[in-house]
């Protein structure tokens, strides 16, 4: 290397030494967030797991569930979820499988106030947006985990 010119020979640091340091982040995103694999349940898996979801549907199509998943986070009123098993008992199964969802939703709901709740209309700009794509999160690149960590936190409560 040092015949090229591509490192300074006193420190040997060359270019691709830069690569080396998403070892460092790797090592702390792991204990972080686990290891992603197909059999883990855990943080990383999550990323990955929504990042194949958006990807197994046409780019319009999960646009499209983003927005209507948003109008329901935007419009959802926790006060008129049921918990009286007496009066669940008299709902047709539709409207149990629904408060049981809504149940659910009211649980995730209070984990955090300031969940994204934006109804972002789909014929606008997409970047900046709960709608725009989101990137893969590879650990060997230096900025994809924590783009994809922010994406799926932003578009949480749609998901």
């Amino acid at each position: 290397m040092v015949p090229l010119g591509t490192c300074a020979p006193e420190h040997l640091i060359a270019n691709c030494t830069i690569h080396a340091h998403q070892t460092g982040l790797k090592n702390a995103i792991e204990t972080a967030f686990g290891r992603g694999s197909l059999d883990k349940i855990n943080a990383m898996q999550m990323l990955h797991s929504v990042y194949r979801l958006q990807e197994s549907i046409d780019l319009d199509e999960w646009r499209h569930i983003l927005h209507k998943s948003s109008v329901f986070v935007s419009t959802h009123d926790a006060t008129s979820v049921v918990y009286d098993e007496a009066v669940i008992d008299k709902m047709s199964a539709a409207d149990r499988h629904r408060n049981v969802f809504c149940q659910s939703y009211n649980t995730v709901l209070a984990f955090h106030s300031k969940f994204n709740k934006v109804v972002t209309d789909p014929s606008s700009e997409y970047k900046g947006t709960m709608l725009a794509k989101m990137q893969q999160p590879i650990l060997s690149r230096w900025w994809t985990v924590g783009s994809g960590a922010s994406c799926t936190f932003d578009c949480y409560l749609q998901l």
